[in-house]
């Protein structure tokens, strides 16, 4: 198995797979410094996604209808894309649903760029810092209280 490999180890075919799919060898050796270090300079090197957007943010009932994280990285327009960076994404860990440091704060706790940045993705306080297994336990309730429109048919 691959993943039993250093990035070192790996054919160059695999290598070339791996980073198809947002790995490099600090991602896959597990280099935890490096890759915030690498992402940090990522987030530095592309243009505020924010510019020219009012500083107001809306208000959390007002919040962005289009949930970023119901698509893929390349579905991601730019703006959308460079927000997940800021919040310390990249494709390999967004099309992975893998959280980032970013993700353990509080919406209290992060700063005014990634509030705007997740704001941009679709979060709001309420739904940033609810207890997201909950909110997936809940529509799975809600699924099974609906009662199956073949019940009582022969």
């Amino acid at each position: 198995k691959a993943w039993d490999y250093s990035w070192a180890e790996l054919t160059e075919e695999q290598r070339d797979a791996a980073t198809l799919l947002g790995w490099s060898k600090a991602t896959w050796d597990g280099d935890r410094e490096k890759v915030v270090e690498d992402q940090v300079d990522d987030v530095a090197a592309v243009q505020d996604p924010l510019d020219g957007v009012p500083d107001s943010a809306p208000l959390e009932d007002e919040a962005n209808d289009d949930k970023a994280w119901d698509y893929s990285w390349a579905e991601l327009t730019e703006a959308q894309r460079n927000a997940a960076l800021i919040l310390e994404f990249d494709q390999g860990m967004w099309e992975a649903g893998l959280k980032t440091p970013a993700c353990e704060l509080s919406w209290d706790q992060m700063t005014p760029e990634q509030d705007d940045a997740a704001t941009l993705l679709g979060w709001n306080k309420a739904t940033w810092d609810g207890d997201k297994d909950k909110v997936v336990e809940d529509q799975a309730d809600d699924v099974a209280a609906v009662q199956d429109p073949l019940d009582g048919v022969p």
